[in-house]
């Protein structure tokens, strides 16, 4: 994720309408508990957007929902239904289409445009796989997540962790587990639990569904499922 340092509006954050927004870019750090949003909001000329981010910081709890076919066949008009940001109570829930994106969080600003366009996504190049039936998963047993981000732009998702560099080892080193093609996205995150000093890791084992090409992952007090059609881990 990148720094969210930044530009923040000058209006309140929950005055935000939601209505017809869209979600290009979600993105959560594990290990310094943020959360980033990036969307377009809707301009008065209705035509074009005004691309924002929302970062948030003490995040403690995130759950969401992705159909990444509805989320980018519905970009231009909006994807989001309905939206609620209460910076007083710490809670944002925002009704996509075919999902949902809920976290509770310390603190919130709305970020300037340009920090939206410095931006790296999770590049469609950077990937080779060759489909998540033939994914090995045993390594990624007992590793630590340190962050995830979805982008429904790519229909790609990316999980950054320290993976197992064996099956018998407990070693671990910095890897990045790709996902191409994604088509759904599933996720129950307890922040907090998943932030601190695990010596076994965040993650506590690991199934592969090949009948749904979906991988699932069970963490420390949560979960995250992806369906796609290629995977990779690359060693970084």
């Amino acid at each position: 994720m990148a720094d969210v340092s930044g530009t923040a509006l000058r209006y309140p954050t929950d005055m935000i309408d939601f209505h017809d927004a869209s979600v290009s870019r979600v993105a959560i750090s594990i290990v310094r508990q943020e959360v980033e949003v990036d969307l377009g909001l809707r301009t008065s000329s209705g035509r074009d957007r005004d691309l924002r981010r929302l970062a948030f910081s003490g995040v403690t709890l995130f759950g969401g929902s992705f159909d990444f076919a509805e989320l980018s066949d519905h970009a231009r008009p909006g994807n989001v239904q309905a939206g609620d940001l209460d910076s007083s109570s710490g809670k944002l829930h925002l009704s996509t289409v075919g999902g949902f994106v809920n976290a509770n969080f310390g603190g919130v600003e709305l970020r300037a445009r340009a920090d939206v366009e410095s931006t790296s996504y999770c590049a469609p190049d950077l990937i080779s796989a060759d489909g998540i039936q033939g994914f090995e998963n045993s390594s990624l047993d007992f590793s630590y997540i340190e962050s995830i981000e979805f982008s429904p732009k790519f229909s790609s998702c990316c999980v950054e962790m320290q993976a197992r560099t064996g099956i018998s080892t407990s070693d671990r080193a910095p890897a990045s587990l790709v996902f191409q093609g994604v088509t759904a996205s599933f996720c129950r995150l307890n922040v907090v639990a998943m932030s601190g000093v695990h010596k076994y890791g965040n993650v506590g084992g690991c199934t592969i569904y090949p009948e749904r090409n979906m991988l699932r992952m069970y963490l420390a007090d949560g979960f995250l499922e992806i369906s796609a059609h290629a995977a990779s881990l690359v060693r970084r």
